[in-house]
């Protein structure tokens, strides 16, 4: 099920919002109590078996918001001696409990109902109860699950997020209501004639009788208690064929003003379905169904009738992947094959999450999933654990966070485990992955299964060992950030070994992950391009590579592919202009880029290193920093924006939540250190302003650099001995050299040129050693002194012979 989209829907639809409110709160007002727990542990199906339901229901009550009618539970013993069996049903009255014609006796909490059986029942037997009900069904204190009454509209749920368990069939018929037990269905649903109903499964009877229509459906495929469904409205219906790996009825359902603009928006379900053919196996049910209903908070993924907001098939594709091709991968992983018990729930919602990246890859391309994905996993990294009050493994979280808080978007359930096995799907390969995942759905169709079972299937299919994913990934909750300390390089012949030296942080996990495996991208100053992949583990490591040129740049998981704390844009600069980095969360002002530059923009969401000078008295962040990287031959960069945001609350846009340690109250003390590299201590950045937006309080705004060096960056409480100090000024003749001494590269700052120059630097021997060309309007030239002699430079600015100004700069290590 999807239950976030309308978060963000609404910003969209704010007509629409105010009424699907009113509608939400005036269902929710049938609840005035809270729900009382079930014994809905599963440890009844260890004793019973129940093989069937046949619902017989009456739903044409849509002024009292009524449902009349009696359920047949066929069962059998998986034990001797059973005496009785009890149903989970919720606040409804029970008229009448029936075997054949004999009437039994029971009791009924408003929760549970005991029946004792008429003769004691063995393994091998089979026996039924027939359980006569009716009243007003309730729904979810959250408002989402249950059963609704929305004219024109009826239909239910089968999720109820603050229920414990979250099965919620018990809200419309009495059953066994967990994750383990499945049974086949058989459905005679009373309508008024102006109504149609739609089941899961097969249409097999549709009859009038005077004023009412009955329909029966058979779902012959067992499923679980809450993957039953129902939708009641004056529907007419779209229907198609799908013909690929097999043929599939397909079969929309709408009110008949809706279903133009259900088409626009299924333009690419053939397309979904056949993605998912091909990545997991072939589809092993009867039909694809959806039905539109009123609810405007989400979607239902009942197996093949899923239950749809009319909101979301406005015409537009807007929501296809997010919640047509999201619920439709549910008969894979969730319908077909389904979490044992809630604590695994990201077994059925991050797989679906993870293909909605699959299923934009195969209609829209790589570059879409990429950007798709890259985008998801900034939200995971930022946002899951803030709002799920803590960092949480995916498997035996608790239920009370298995879908996450009602108040945000992300979840782990949904987010890091979409984002897990996009990393599952690194380790293993595409080819290894996807044949792994058929394996293991073809081999537990309609069977519960756990994260074990995941990793048991996989591990028997592929031979890979997979105990160190399972354990880092699955079993423990956090991530980790991995970084290159150094880089030494030395010539190797024709190529060059390059030594990296790897560091390994954590951002709320409790051990060094193993055995994982980085791209580690090695760049020339020409840009030319090796990449190798570093089975890294521990805290700290070093991997030496043969590379086939001289590397003057080493980035790790570039494309990212591993879900580690960090997020990170690569640029190539090939002109003046603004750039604003949204996942690095970078702005920067170019003034002149007269040959190619790379940049490598890392965000990350881990504790940078202390500060080792106490003497500074600075507090700095405990939860994110900036990596700066790249090759920039004569890049002026005019100057760039770094923001600040001590604010809590919800946003879409990557706001809140990040220097919230920093600002208790305001902004006053907060700064911005630097340094070029980690052999080097922190210190206030030379040459910066901060900008509040708003008042102080807000605790919002950013710090305007004069430039933006390679190196690391991040925010601290101190007292600043730049902000309100004026900033020196290049003038004519003299030239301004940031910072100095400098250990791998510095800024030259001078007043504009008037027209084309040059910038040449000197050794003490008089040697050139760099140089570049400046074109008219240019004030600032960057130079890469990574690879020169520690010692003293001239730098001379010279046009048509004839020299405009001169400085001297100090390379110390």
């Amino acid at each position: 099920m999807k239950k976030i989209l309308f978060f963000f829907l609404l910003a969209c639809l704010l007509p629409l919002t105010n009424v699907s409110k009113c509608k939400a709160k005036s269902v929710s007002e049938r609840l005035s109590f809270a729900l009382p727990q079930p014994d809905t542990n599963g440890l009844r199906s260890d004793t019973i078996n129940v093989l069937s339901y046949n619902l017989f229901l009456n739903i044409t009550d849509f002024t009292h918001d009524t449902l009349r009618g009696n359920t047949i539970v066929r069962f059998t013993p998986k034990m001797n001696n059973i005496k009785s069996i009890c149903l989970d049903l919720l606040h409804f009255k029970v008229d009448s409990v029936l075997s054949g014609a004999t009437h039994l006796a029971f009791s009924y909490n408003d929760t549970l109902l005991t029946i004792a059986l008429p003769v004691t029942e063995n393994i091998g037997d089979t026996a039924s109860v027939n359980v006569y009900y009716h009243g007003k069904p309730v729904l979810d204190p959250s408002g989402w699950g249950g059963f609704y009454f929305s004219p024109p509209y009826a239909f239910n749920l089968g999720v109820g997020f603050d229920v414990i368990p979250h099965n919620f069939g018990r809200s419309w018929y009495p059953c066994f209501d967990n994750f383990i037990a499945k049974s086949t269905f058989t459905f005679h649903i009373t309508t008024d004639t102006a109504n149609l109903s739609f089941c899961n499964g097969y249409l097999t009877k549709d009859s009038v009788s005077g004023a009412n229509r009955i329909r029966t459906w058979v779902m012959p495929y067992p499923i679980s208690s809450y993957h039953a469904c129902v939708d009641v409205a004056p529907y007419t219906s779209i229907r198609d064929t799908f013909r690929g790996m097999d043929t599939i009825p397909i079969l929309l359902n709408a009110l008949p003003a809706d279903t133009a603009k259900l088409r626009k928006s299924f333009v690419h379900l053939k397309n979904a379905i056949a993605i998912f053919q091909k990545c997991y196996g072939k589809y092993q049910w009867n039909k694809v169904g959806y039905s539109l209903e009123s609810f405007s908070n989400g979607a239902m993924e009942h197996a093949t009738n899923i239950a749809y907001p009319a909101l979301a098939a406005d015409g537009t594709t807007t929501y296809e992947a997010n919640l047509m091709a999201h619920e439709l991968s549910h008969h894979w992983c969730g319908d077909l094959v389904t979490c044992s018990s809630a604590e695994d729930m990201w077994l059925n919602e991050g797989f679906a999450w993870f293909n909605q990246s699959v299923f934009l890859q195969g209609v829209y391309g790589d570059s879409t999933y990429n950007t798709y994905t890259r985008n998801y996993h900034d939200q995971a990294v930022h946002y899951c654990a803030i709002a799920d009050h803590g960092y949480w493994a995916l498997a035996h979280m608790p239920q009370r966070w298995t879908y996450g808080n009602d108040n945000y978007w992300v979840s782990t359930t949904y987010e890091k485990g979409g984002d897990v096995l996009r990393t599952l799907r690194t380790y293993l390969g595409d080819s290894a992955f996807f044949k792994g995942m058929k394996y293991y759905f073809a081999t537990h169709k309609y069977q519960p299964v756990s994260a074990d079972t995941l990793k048991n299937s996989l591990q028997r299919y592929t031979g890979y060992n997979l105990t160190d994913f399972f354990n880092d990934w699955v079993f423990a909750p956090g991530f980790p950030q991995f970084s290159i300390d150094s880089t030494v390089v030395a010539p190797n012949g024709p190529n060059y070994n390059a030594t990296v030296y790897i560091r390994q942080k954590l951002t709320g996990a409790p051990s060094y992950y193993t055995n994982v495996p980085m791209q580690v991208t090695f760049k020339s100053a020409s840009r030319q391009s090796y990449t190798q992949t570093l089975m890294v583990s521990g805290q700290l490591s070093g991997y030496t590579v043969l590379v086939p040129f001289k590397p003057v740049f080493a980035g790790l998981n570039m494309r990212t592919n591993i879900a580690e704390a960090v997020s990170s844009d690569t640029l190539i600069i090939t002109k003046p202009g603004n750039y604003n980095m949204g996942l690095s969360r970078v702005d920067m002002w170019v003034k002149a880029a007269p040959d190619t530059a790379f940049l490598f923009l890392e965000h990350i969401y881990a504790a940078p290193d202390p500060v080792t000078d106490t003497a500074l008295h600075y507090r700095i962040s405990n939860y994110r920093y900036w990596n700066v990287s790249g090759i920039r031959p004569g890049l002026a960069i005019d100057s760039a924006r770094l923001y600040y945001d001590g604010r809590k609350g919800i946003a879409y846009n990557g706001s809140f939540y990040l220097d919230t340690a920093l600002m208790k109250l305001n902004d006053d003390s907060i700064i911005l250190l630097y340094r070029p590299d980690t052999r080097t201590g922190w210190s206030e950045f030379p040459a910066y302003r901060k900008h509040n937006i708003g008042t102080p309080t807000n605790k919002l705004g950013y710090m305007t650099l004069d430039s933006l060096p390679n190196g690391q960056y991040t925010f601290a409480n101190g007292k600043s001995k730049v902000l309100g100090v004026p900033l020196p000024a290049a003038s004519a003749g003299k030239l301004l050299i940031y910072p100095n001494p400098a250990p791998d590269g510095f800024t030259v700052e001078f007043p504009p040129a008037a027209g084309s120059e040059e910038i040449t630097v000197y050794d003490m021997n008089g040697r050139a050693v760099a140089g570049g060309n400046i074109v008219a309007g240019q004030n600032r030239y960057y130079f890469n002194s990574g690879n020169w002699a520690q010692g003293g430079y001239m730098i001379r600015m010279q046009s048509g012979g004839k020299e405009l100004a001169s400085g001297q700069i100090v390379i110390q290590r």
